[in-house]
């Protein structure tokens, strides 16, 4: 049974994070600033990141040192999208430019073991890049072809197995890969969603979360939870003034932590 979403005063926190974010320095540019607590977020040391690097989209660390990073512009013609790896926790970085005139944004990396990690960006086709080896090569492949499709969010629950939504116009759009991204087929996603903009898994159990378009000027946050790796999935009712729900950690079994905003009292922690 899913457990429906409460506002949480206290949040239970990974004891290792990586937070991101961009700040405007005076220049022609955004800095990407990488920032990692060992505390459960009591205090942070910011990590430098590669210079002219576009705003960070996503992190991901699957080992003790290693990170890896995608980088995009929220618009086209600014630059290409990178994908940054470090594996000596921040002292140094490795830069992949996407240099694919296809590919415009790079929003989402996950990885489902210390080795195998999968970003996704789209353009004018959707893209799914693999790594085996820790971020130091990578390959890409197609998602199902759907014209003007975009990516939003990836997550993967082992070496091979990832769940990834985007959507079209007014269409969310579900992809699984069972062969750590080789080839990807098509999930059905539930009718209240106009939109999916964040997933997360852990083992079966996922989470998914996006916006559906109650009336002219009027969208709604919907959040909905699967516990068979998105084959099926149940919506879950959310407070009130809740207006987005922008991201999942799960805390627990079948315990789940969200990070959105709130139409009164701004940011916010969302708990089950």
């Amino acid at each position: 049974a899913t457990r429906t979403f409460t506002d949480s005063s206290t949040a239970g926190f990974c004891n290792r994070l990586l937070y991101y974010e961009y700040y405007n320095a005076g220049k022609a540019w955004d800095l990407g600033v990488a920032l990692r607590t060992t505390d459960a977020g009591h205090t942070w040391r910011k990590i430098d990141l590669p210079p002219l690097l576009p705003p960070i989209t996503s992190i991901a660390c699957p080992g003790p040192s290693t990170c890896i990073a995608t980088a995009s512009w929220d618009s086209t013609g600014f630059g290409i999208p990178w994908i940054v790896v470090t594996h000596d926790d921040g002292a140094s970085w490795h830069s992949f430019p996407i240099r694919s005139t296809a590919i415009v944004r790079m929003p989402s990396v996950s990885c489902g073991s210390p080795t195998n990690c999968i970003a996704v960006g789209f353009g004018d086709a959707t893209v799914g890049f693999s790594t085996t080896d820790a971020g130091l090569k990578w390959s890409s492949d197609e998602l199902p072809h759907i014209l003007g499709a975009t990516m939003s969010s990836v997550t993967c629950t082992s070496a091979i197995d990832c769940l990834a939504v985007g959507g079209e116009k007014h269409s969310p759009l579900l992809f699984r890969t069972d062969d750590g991204g080789s080839s990807w087929s098509m999930l059905k996603i539930p009718a209240e969603f106009d939109q999916a903009t964040v997933i997360d898994c852990f083992d079966a159990d996922c989470q998914i979360a996006g916006i559906r378009v109650a009336a002219i000027g009027v969208v709604l946050p919907v959040t909905a939870q699967s516990q068979n790796a998105g084959s099926s999935w149940e919506i879950e009712p959310l407070p009130q003034s809740t207006e987005r729900v922008l991201d999942f950690a799960e805390i627990g079994a079948d315990r789940w932590l969200a990070a959105g905003a709130d139409a009164v009292n701004g940011p916010l922690f969302l708990s089950k």
